[in-house]
């Protein structure tokens, strides 16, 4: 019997035309993924690359969904530069990742919001502008959601200085103060000559050395008498009680006696000092620092 095979004509493809097929069935590709042209315009697929019809592709071991949003699953995509455009809202749910390993990412969604829901937005560089508008928000294990403190440290007048909480939920700025170290000083600056030892007290006027806005002072004293004991005094200009007192006393004629001490000072910086009377022979006095 004759053979009913009839043998296909493919004079119009060798000569350069274009025929037009209802169906075409390449048997060397697998279902769902994706076909690419590679060397030579061979058409073939690869499990990298590969469409689940429930909407998401795959991307090497790497899931990314259609543009209605990231919704189930776990996405992480490393490539170079990448973009994604979302038509509606972006969300990632309870217990998902999005991770991106590449060098820039762009989001960007024509309408709608994006919702993180309880994962976390982690990131080494910097938030764009724009309007935060959640209610609350958790730094490590606390939640903030009032933010009137926030609101109120904003609005504080001034240029430095401490936020301080009144018991009346008010907030000011408290000056800050600090310690300012002199440096190293190659002399004393008072010696027992700019000293009236009298047993009574006596101002001295720290501002050639100490700037405006100091509130206390560092200084180191040496005093040395005979006989002893014998007393050098400091305290603020101004007190008057025995109270607050900075007391240096020598305990052996002849041997001087050192000590380090602060002392508050007035809007002048001046202090006030006692000495017993004019058997104190040595008085060396110099100021390590202030506190501003």
């Amino acid at each position: 019997m004759e053979s009913q095979y009839l043998e296909p004509d493919f004079t119009a493809w060798y000569n350069g035309g274009n025929p037009t097929l209802a169906t075409l069935t390449l048997s060397g590709l697998t279902a769902n993924r994706v076909p690419v042209v590679t060397t030579g315009g061979l058409i073939t697929d690869s499990l990298s690359l590969t469409f689940i019809p429930a909407g998401s592709l795959i991307i090497g071991s790497n899931s990314v969904t259609g543009a209605q949003g990231l919704t189930a699953g776990y996405h992480n995509v490393v490539s170079s530069n990448f973009s994604f455009v979302f038509g509606t809202n972006l969300t990632v749910a309870t217990e998902q990742s999005f991770t991106f390993g590449f060098d820039s990412v762009d989001f960007q969604l024509t309408s709608g919001l994006a919702a993180f829901e309880d994962t976390n937005i982690i990131t080494s560089g910097t938030l764009g502008a724009g309007a935060i508008t959640g209610t609350s928000f958790k730094i490590g294990t606390n939640t903030i959601s009032d933010f009137g403190d926030l609101k109120a440290i904003e609005e504080l007048s001034g240029t430095s200085g401490f936020a301080k909480k009144t018991a009346a939920n008010t907030w000011s700025l408290a000056a800050m103060t600090s310690y300012v170290d002199r440096g190293d000083p190659n002399a004393w600056d008072y010696v027992v000559g700019d000293f009236t030892r009298d047993n009574v007290w006596h101002e001295l006027d720290l501002s050639a050395i100490v700037p405006a806005g100091a509130t206390a002072v560092l200084v180191r004293v040496a005093v040395e008498s005979s006989p002893a004991p014998k007393y050098f005094n400091l305290r603020k200009n101004g007190n008057a009680n025995v109270f607050n007192i900075t007391t240096l006393a020598t305990q052996v004629a002849g041997i001087p006696f050192r000590d380090t001490f602060i002392v508050s000072v007035d809007a002048e910086r001046i202090i006030e000092y006692l000495v017993t009377d004019t058997t104190v022979t040595t008085i060396n006095f110099v100021i390590r620092g202030w506190f501003a």
